[in-house]
């Protein structure tokens, strides 16, 4: 089965996940500086296979457009992490996160491919806006979002599956700003 590649910079691609992959994200989140500000735990080697295939499974039924997509280093072809654009419950709006190895921040990996996805989103969706959370002190990933020319939207609490409440930020960017800016 070919990977199909999603989106392209200069320095990093998308593609989509495949079952080799299941090692490299069970890595990533066994990195306890890179789950710092993410409220879910790691999973076993399994859960990461599964995840996986509800990847693919949504590649399919969302004609490739949204999904979570394995980030490769162009000049090492190394797996450095993940991208995602889903839907949301609000209609024509998408979300997007990220997920980089530790040895990668400070090298503008995020902020590329951020910028990338967010104009692939309203150049090739139907798209009126995109939005992005993190929690408040995960200061590295709010400055992501403002490079990728969001704005601030709303503080609120994340409640986490266990009932826990934690303290986070929203920022979006509508499709008109977009084009404003480009």
């Amino acid at each position: 089965m070919s990977l199909r590649v999603v989106v392209s910079t200069n320095r990093i691609f998308l593609r989509q996940f495949s079952d080799g992959d299941a090692e490299n994200l069970f890595e990533l989140d066994g990195d306890p500086e890179v789950m710092r500000y993410v409220v879910n735990q790691q999973g076993t080697l399994g859960d990461y296979h599964e995840r996986i295939r509800q990847y693919r499974n949504q590649y399919e039924e969302e004609g490739g457009h949204f999904g979570f997509w394995a980030a490769i280093e162009k000049s090492s072809h190394e797996f450095i992490g993940w991208f995602h654009l889903r839907k949301t419950l609000i209609e024509g709006q998408a979300e997007l996160g990220y997920r980089l190895k530790q040895s990668k921040w400070g090298k503008g990996y995020a902020s590329e491919m951020a910028i990338a996805l967010v104009g692939w989103a309203f150049e090739e969706m139907t798209v009126q806006s995109v939005v992005a959370s993190a929690l408040v002190d995960n200061l590295r990933s709010i400055r992501v979002m403002q490079k990728s020319g969001m704005q601030w939207v709303q503080n609120y609490f994340y409640q986490a599956p266990d009932g826990t409440r934690y303290p986070a930020v929203k920022y979006g960017i509508q499709r008109e700003s977009f084009k404003k800016d480009t």
